[in-house]
This record gives C-alpha cells, structure tokens and sequence, in this order.
C-alpha cells in the first residue's frame, strides 16, 4: 500500500522563494549601484591625474601649459581631451571634463558631473597644477 505522492513545490514554498530573492535584491542592488557610481568617480580621478602628468611631461620638454592644452582643443569638441590624453579611459556620460584658468605656468583640471553621476554627490572634482586636489560634494566629503 503506497500512497501516490506529488512531487513537485508548493505553492507557499514558492512564495517563500520568491520572498527571499527579493529581499536579497532590494538589498544588493542600490550597493551594486554605489559600486558603479565610485567606479566611474575613481575612472574620472585616474584621468585627471594622467592628463595632469601629460602636462607636466609637455612641460619638462619645454611646452608651457597653455600651449599643450590650446595644441589639443584644436581638435574639435568633445574629442580634445582624448587629443591631450589617447589612453584616457572616461567618456562624457558620466562626468565633462575641462581645464580652468590655463596660463603658461598654472591650471586647473574639472571634472565635473553629469546628471547620472550627480546621484554620487561628488559634482565637480579639481586637480591643480600643485598637485592640490579638490571636490565640490554637498552630500559627500571622500571623493578624493
């Protein structure tokens, strides 16, 4: 006498299941997203400091800062940079990419974020020609 047992999940096993991946979820993603966001910010850092090494290299073999940048931005928008650095790696959907008061002895270099990557906080990264760095972050003190 045996009895005939179906095989298979019941339906509050599946909603247990079901629970559990979602709890899992909700809490994985928004720190994959956090994860992304500092990926890119640290992409952006990375490029600010090889364009600044490009300068002082330039400089080294007597182009002064001004000329190394104009030399570039002669390449039409947004490519210039590229022009300045070709292993750069950031692109412009994350953060737009400038030099600020450029002289032949000084610059500045922003990176500045667009709008999927103010959702960081870190809106507007600096890195002078001192080697100071710099952030303009309301919701965020550690993006250097």
């Amino acid at each position: 006498m045996s009895k005939d047992r179906q095989k298979g999940v019941t339906l509050v096993e599946l909603l247990i299941a079901v629970m559990i991946i979602g709890v899992l979820s909700a809490i994985a993603y928004p720190s994959y997203q956090n994860y992304v966001l500092k990926g890119h910010r640290t992409a952006a850092k990375a490029d600010l400091m090889m364009w600044q090494l490009i300068l002082e290299e330039n400089r080294t073999q007597g182009t002064d800062y001004q000329t190394s940048i104009s030399n570039a931005q002669s390449v039409p928008e947004p490519n210039w940079l590229k022009e300045l650095c070709p292993s750069c790696t950031s692109d412009n959907s994350r953060y737009n990419f400038s030099v600020s008061a450029a002289t032949t002895t000084t610059y500045i270099l922003l990176a500045i974020a667009t709008d999927k990557q103010k959702v960081d906080g870190c809106l507007k990264l600096t890195l002078k020609y001192t080697g100071e760095t710099g952030q303009e972050s309301p919701t965020n003190a550690t993006c250097w």
